[in-house]
């Protein structure tokens, strides 16, 4: 039962991975058993669902996100390794922020518009947040834009 379980969320956030720095086979972030130790279930049904919010964290983004919440999130920096899931923890922590209160803004700044597109597709597939990419919107409506959003993501790039 346990292997079972095991496959589905590796299948599950396999499936997920939307840059060449997601997890490679063989490797066992967050604790997950290799692919070399697992053997799919001849009996396996295809009934995986994607995870959704919080429910979608593995242990250890869980274990994170804890930790920030238990120290000062003003002074707080989670580092995890490439594939580790790091923009997923961001959007977990945004979406709490942004629940703490009306008139809330999160501004993230990406490294590359790549960051850009993953933080957008996190935020509104996994925690049902629109972002606001800059890049898209036309330089006479960006202050109207940049009022009304939330979360606003942006790049040097």
């Amino acid at each position: 039962e346990s292997h079972r379980s095991e496959w589905k969320r590796w299948l599950a956030y396999e499936e997920e991975a939307d840059s060449a720095a997601a997890t490679s086979p063989g490797t066992t972030p967050g604790g997950f058993m290799g692919l070399d130790e697992l053997k799919e279930p001849e009996d396996e049904e295809d009934d995986i669902e994607v995870p959704v919010g919080v429910a979608s964290l593995r242990p250890y983004q869980k274990n994170a996100l804890d930790a920030v919440d238990t120290t000062s999130p003003a002074n707080c920096c989670v580092v995890l390794p490439c594939g580790a899931g790091k923009t997923r923890v961001g959007a977990a922590i945004s979406s709490g922020f942004l629940q703490g209160g009306s008139g809330r803004c999160v501004v993230v700044l990406c490294l590359r518009r790549e960051g850009v597109r993953q933080w957008g597709r996190e935020l509104a597939n996994n925690w049902g947040i629109n972002a606001l990419e800059v890049s898209d919107v036309a330089a006479g409506s960006l202050g109207e834009a940049l009022r009304k959003a939330r979360v606003i993501l942006v790049t040097y790039h």
